[in-house]
């Protein structure tokens, strides 16, 4: 009988001394700070595109950020004429994990058009592909919109 305790004892020590992984990559997002980004000065944009997005849809961007780069750079825009249409940005590091997700309120309390986000770390931002996505999330018809994506 002595031995059933030995055992659950050893599962009990081994259970609470093991860290999950996931607890560890979110305390690496947590140190994340995500700001507002309209900085003009950035002279070579890595990659630029456009496209566009219906009610409930989703277009997926992934953008390699090479090993040392501390600033991640993302801005959505679009026309808000005629239709006033809403698209949210979600933002995903390498392994998967949110960061969050952004509307064009996010900078200011009015409705803009605008998604301007930068990621920043002391350290340098997990180096891999991270993965940005642009959804409809109220959009009457198609709404075209422009996505710049730029490290440093």
């Amino acid at each position: 009988m002595k031995w059933i305790y030995a055992v659950f004892g050893i599962f009990l020590l081994l259970a609470l001394c093991s860290i999950p992984v996931a607890a560890v990559d979110d305390l690496t997002v947590s140190e994340y700070q995500i700001m507002p980004w309209f900085d003009s000065s950035v002279s070579e944009l890595r990659s630029s595109q456009s496209s566009s997005v219906v009610q409930n849809g989703v277009e997926k961007f992934d953008y390699y950020v090479s090993s040392g780069c501390k600033q991640l750079d993302i801005k959505v825009s679009w026309d808000l004429l005629p239709n006033y249409n809403s698209l949210t940005l979600r933002l995903f590091t390498p392994k998967g994990f949110l960061v969050g997700e952004y509307t064009d309120t996010y900078e200011s309390s009015v409705k803009n058009g605008i998604i301007p986000i930068a990621i920043t770390s002391s350290s340098p931002l997990e180096s891999g592909y991270w993965r940005s996505e642009v959804v409809g999330t109220k959009v009457s018809g198609s709404q075209p919109f422009n996505i710049i994506i730029n490290s440093r």
